[in-house]
């Protein structure tokens, strides 16, 4: 995705679930909660304030860190 976007100069949509590879790829954020979308235009932003997390899903939300192996083209290394 980022070789497409340097290369092509497109913008590239990333849709997950995972706000933790989110927030590592992309510039800027946008969350979308039903019919409502929270843009941050960095994801600092987003990480930045607790509070945000609630402001976009509600009450009782927080941040999971889970680290797992990954391999990519024959490197492993942990994320």
């Amino acid at each position: 995705l980022d070789r497409l976007n340097k290369q092509w100069h497109i913008t590239v949509i990333l849709i997950s679930h995972d706000v933790g590879v989110v927030t590592a790829r992309v510039k800027r954020l946008a969350c979308l909660n039903d019919t409502q979308i929270f843009v941050f235009d960095q994801p600092f932003d987003f990480l930045s304030s607790p509070d945000n997390l609630a402001k976009v899903y509600g009450q009782g939300m927080q941040t999971l860190i889970h680290c797992h192996q990954v391999n990519c083209k024959g490197r492993s290394f942990n994320a």
